[in-house]
């Protein structure tokens, strides 16, 4: 039991500045508290459980998101849902919403479910984005090989950002349900401050 005492002003220790009224003492350097190594292992476990990977991310995409965003069109939508989604169920994860630009080196096109067009190309990347390359299914993984581009026009496309259980910072996009087809060298421009 920890012994808490009363010390009158004049008896506490100065270091310099005076203090007003009596202090109390809430610690006991002889006494070492107990730690319960099961209870802080099931802690762990349980934060744990508030991260999702990579594999669980894209199988709740393929399973809840894909066919409900295929014919909606909207990557803000869908950005906003999956930041609300992060936010309530897996609020470790970092979830932060942000505009980046969709960008092929080949001139490819994306071309959209709903219309059947393909997205304004006046989003203009610039020196401060980072590359993302597509991954699988609603990932993107940050390209470090990709030479850096500026100047060059692109889509704008919102999407979340999140940390995955390893700590690594991936960008999830359920939008991009709303593309029929995605060229392959599709890279995906965020600016760094927003990683």
């Amino acid at each position: 039991m920890e012994r808490h005492e009363e010390l009158a002003p004049s008896e506490s220790k100065s270091n310099g500045s005076e203090l007003s009224g009596p202090v109390t003492n809430l610690t006991n350097s002889s006494e070492e508290p107990e730690v319960d190594l099961e209870e802080h292992d099931e802690l762990l476990e349980d934060c744990k459980s508030l991260l999702m990977s990579k594999h669980e991310i894209i199988e709740d995409f393929k399973a809840c998101r894909e066919k409900l965003y295929r014919f909606g069109g909207s990557c803000v939508l869908a950005a906003s849902d999956s930041e609300r989604f992060f936010n309530e169920e897996h609020k470790l994860m970092r979830p932060k919403a942000v505009t980046g630009i969709l960008y092929s080196p080949s001139g490819g096109k994306l071309t959209m479910h709903k219309s059947g067009k393909s997205p304004d190309q006046a989003a203009k990347v610039i020196a401060s984005m980072k590359a993302f390359q597509h991954d699988e299914a609603c990932i993107w993984v940050q390209d470090e090989s990709f030479n850096p581009v500026v100047d060059v026009h692109g889509a704008s496309h919102r999407v979340t950002v999140v940390t995955t259980p390893d700590g690594e910072r991936i960008v999830v996009d359920w939008g991009i349900a709303q593309f029929t087809s995605v060229p392959k060298d599709i890279k995906l421009f965020i600016n760094e401050k927003d990683l």
